[in-house]
């Protein structure tokens, strides 16, 4: 298996917003594009930033409905996780959740303190890929319905579309094979095949004083 994750280099400018609600859950969708068989969500992620009170978090995942409006509708998988502040908090189902080809999932959760939410209002109006390159997707403010759903009372599936997006990442696997961990020398230039796509070697040296990216006169010994 291979991981990916949307952000792994990044994190979206988040925001802190309260309308004085009695509780409220928030979601995101999630998708794969042009994949074969495989694909899987295992678990989720939730950015916590160092101005909101840390909490425990109710986390879920909600199938697509029947009905075609967009919105979640079947709970999928459940748990529990600290938001720790400051950091992506993470959590994996019990069982890895099948994903097809443009059929979203949607990952959210539930404050159990308080009402507070996370919202990216910047976020731009088309889909976002994974920082890696991988085929995985959030949605965009018009697909699906719109990015994201809330609704206020907690721990409830969310239904009323919103088009900002929350600080929920998804963890995917794309059931492929990882490749052989033996160290080798890289060069620049060097690719690897995963067993499904090539991948372009990254590695670094040491020069005495720093690592130094990988040039085109000195190899590096890589270990994937």
């Amino acid at each position: 298996m291979t991981l990916h994750r949307l952000w792994t280099q990044t994190t979206p400018s988040l925001n802190a917003y309260s309308d004085g609600q009695s509780g409220i859950t928030i979601a995101n969708a999630f998708y794969v594009h042009g994949v074969g068989d495989g694909w899987t969500c295992r678990g989720i992620r939730v950015y916590w930033p160092a101005y909101v009170q840390p909490q425990p978090l109710h986390v879920w995942a909600w199938a697509n409905d029947a009905d075609g409006d967009g919105g979640p509708r079947t709970v999928v998988a459940s748990a529990a996780v600290q938001g720790v502040s400051n950091q992506w908090n993470e959590a994996l189902w019990s069982s890895p959740i099948p994903m097809v080809n443009d059929v979203p999932i949607w990952l959210g959760y539930s404050p159990q303190n308080d009402d507070q939410y996370l919202a990216w209002t910047s976020a731009p109006p088309s889909s976002v890929r994974a920082d890696d390159g991988a085929p995985l997707y959030l949605a965009g403010a018009s697909e699906f319905g719109g990015r994201g759903r809330y609704e206020y009372a907690r721990d409830t599936v969310p239904i009323q579309p919103i088009t900002f997006s929350a600080g929920i990442d998804i963890i995917a696997d794309d059931g492929t094979t990882p490749p052989p961990t033996s160290a080798f020398t890289a060069y620049p230039g060097m690719s690897m095949w995963d067993g499904l796509v090539e991948h372009q070697v990254s590695a670094t040296y040491w020069d005495g004083t720093a690592e130094r990216p990988l040039d085109g006169a000195r190899p590096a010994l890589y270990q994937p």
